[in-house]
């Protein structure tokens, strides 16, 4: 086995912890100003978010040389790895309206729509957010060959000199996830007709009905 690979392969495994662990976030409110209207009408709405973000560190050293063990030997002197998280992006979408761009871990949002045809309408508020996560990681490892030179006799064994390795990256990765939707429901009715206009058509009806009867008559 090479020493760099089992470094390499040392950094992925980090990497895979701490991409396993993804940050939590909610929609926390979804308010409409108005749940009954007319046709014609206009609402609004209003929406909050939040969102929890994590970071992590581990490291140690081992800085006692250890006593030689016959085959490939490897000695993990000095390890150390970071990561945080960060909002990059906040995504929201609800009755055609959008909301995004925002690298914020909590905030609010208010849009207004308009209701033209009576109706049930379900409005749902929708979205999701990217976190960026910032690594680090360093490793300082040994390696070596021993050999028994007496298998027979059970001699001691000869080593071969230390060969020193280094590993030091950083780098960032995202990862988007989606809120839990929420939703309201608005109930449109048809409009009422004004004073003047309801007058209008009550004579229309008065006159209509006075013609049939002149007609009948």
């Amino acid at each position: 086995m090479q020493i760099g690979t089992q470094i390499v392969s040392l950094a992925a495994g980090w990497a895979l912890a701490a991409a396993a662990t993804a940050s939590t976030g909610q929609l926390d409110t979804f308010s409409a100003s108005k749940f009954n209207i007319f046709a014609g009408e206009t609402v609004d709405f209003s929406a909050s978010f939040s969102i929890g973000t994590d970071s992590y560190s581990n490291g140690g050293s081992n800085t006692t040389e250890p006593p030689p063990v016959e085959g490939y030997q490897v000695w993990e002197v000095n390890w150390y790895q970071t990561w945080s998280e960060s909002v990059a992006d906040v995504q929201l979408q609800a009755a055609g309206a959008s909301f995004g761009g925002v690298p914020a871990s909590s905030g609010s949002w208010s849009f207004s729509s308009t209701f033209a045809d009576p109706g049930t309408y379900v409005v749902q508020l929708t979205g999701g957010w990217t976190t960026r996560t910032d690594h680090y990681i360093s490793t300082e490892t040994a390696s070596r060959n021993c050999y028994n030179l007496d298998p027979e006799g059970g001699g001691g064994l000869q080593c071969d000199s230390w060969q020193w390795s280094y590993y030091d990256n950083t780098y960032s990765s995202d990862i988007s996830s989606q809120f839990s939707p929420l939703s309201l429901t608005i109930e449109v009715a048809a409009p009422v007709p004004e004073p003047a206009t309801a007058a209008m058509l009550a004579l229309g009806l008065v006159v209509l009905a006075f013609r049939a009867r002149s007609q009948g008559g």
